[in-house]
């Protein structure tokens, strides 16, 4: 009899083969090599993995060949992992050490309409927040181009800005020359009537 301690990702699994003995071998399996590993199980064999997102499909493949197959907690079990570094390895150990110790964080299997159900909410709620994420950002592109397009132009208020007061200083300029121009003649004018009334 063997106990074998399983931990399951979206590409491999990690297993751990314990004895009664407490003697221990440690393989990786590709998932689209499950066949191979299912292959190597025997009816005495127990079995524990985490209850994931693809567990049910897992348990599927295995149920037949083996005389047990347990469903770990995975939040209760997580107390147990983090008493150790976690690796892959380290967790398939646990998982076998704990089956054959019986103390395992068990959960009940969800029927397969139930399991369909949370996994069409699941979809749906990431399909909600990506929508809501696209919404966001092109809003906020929006917005930026708005303030952008309102927004004057630093580099042509630099350039423009001194040029229209240089102009209007020179206009100012030459304005009071011509003023200053006519007085100058107004006196001249003056002064020469005046010498004319002394001849």
């Amino acid at each position: 009899m063997r106990y074998i301690g399983v931990d399951l990702h979206t590409t491999q699994i990690t297993v751990c083969y314990l004895t009664e003995k407490e003697e221990f071998t440690i393989a990786k399996y590709q998932l689209c090599e499950i066949e191979r590993f299912v292959s190597g199980l025997s009816k005495t064999d127990e079995i524990a993995v985490e209850a994931t997102g693809n567990t049910r499909w897992f348990v599927e493949q295995v149920a037949s060949r083996a005389s047990r197959v347990v469903l770990v907690n995975p939040r209760q079990f997580e107390v147990v992992k983090n008493s150790v570094k976690k690796t892959d390895r380290n967790d398939a150990i646990n998982l076998a050490l704990f089956l054959k110790a019986d103390m395992l964080p068990e959960v009940r299997a969800k029927k397969k309409e139930a399991d369909k159900v949370q996994s069409l909410v699941g979809t749906r709620t990431k399909l909600v927040r990506l929508k809501t994420y696209k919404q966001d950002t092109c809003l906020i592109g929006v917005k930026r181009a708005e303030v952008k397009e309102n927004e004057p132009s630093v580099g042509k208020g630099i350039g423009k800005s001194p040029r229209r007061g240089m102009d209007a200083s020179r206009a100012d300029r030459a304005g009071h020359n011509n003023r200053a121009d006519q007085v100058f003649e107004s006196r001249h004018q003056e002064v020469g009537q005046s010498d004319c009334r002394r001849k």
